[in-house]
């Protein structure tokens, strides 16, 4: 699923970068210092919740919004831990666009095809 949503935001013109656990995640997040993180609540080695209260408890030197993307029944549980959006799966990629661009204030300008 996270590499489906890769394909999909790059497709709309997102710079992203894909990690597959929150350890990955975390030591990704100082080098490249992302606008907006999708986040699964259940993930190998740490829970999404844990990653939400640890970006809670240790703010980062910018600004960073989270998207909690999931099939979990705790969204609001993420929500309320710090998430500013949530995704219930299963969802359209058009869901998905319109929630990253509703979180980042648009989508990224792409070209017109020549």
């Amino acid at each position: 699923m996270a590499r489906a949503m890769n394909r999909v935001l790059k497709r709309a013109g997102f710079e992203t970068i894909f990690a597959s656990n929150g350890f990955q995640a975390g030591s990704l997040l100082h080098t490249f210092r992302p606008a907006l993180m999708t986040l699964d609540i259940q993930m190998p080695w740490i829970d999404g919740l844990d990653v939400l209260r640890l970006l809670r408890d240790t703010p980062l030197p910018f600004p960073l919004k989270v998207l909690v993307v999931s099939a979990d029944k705790r969204l609001e549980q993420a929500l309320a831990a710090g998430a500013h959006g949530a995704l219930a799966k299963p969802f359209s990629n058009e869901q998905l666009l319109d929630t990253v661009g509703a979180l980042l204030g648009g989508r990224p300008q792409q070209a017109p095809p020549s």
